[in-house]
């Protein structure tokens, strides 16, 4: 876990300032302001797999399973994760 972390903490935070920085470069441009709004929201919640050897970064498992959308339930352990460190 603590080798995860070191490694990959420094990339989230990258992707989290690079998104913000982003944002302010494409007012106008309005599906990508929308995607990296997405991400602005979400980024917090990716770095919830750097807290617990239960998640991971990716949703291969959802794939494996043959959900028809996998990203709902990424989506919900990720919360559900981020409620429970929060706590």
């Amino acid at each position: 876990m603590h080798k995860r972390k070191k490694q990959a903490q420094p990339i989230v935070k990258k992707i989290k300032t690079y998104t913000h920085a982003r944002l302010k470069t494409h007012e106008h441009e309005h599906n990508l302001k929308k995607a990296l709004n997405y991400m602005v929201n979400q980024i917090d919640f990716i770095g919830n797999y750097l807290e617990s050897s239960e998640l991971t970064p990716d949703n291969n498992f959802q794939e494996s399973l043959g959900l028809e959308n996998p990203q709902l339930f990424a989506k919900s352990s990720l919360q559900t994760a981020n409620q429970r460190f929060a706590a």
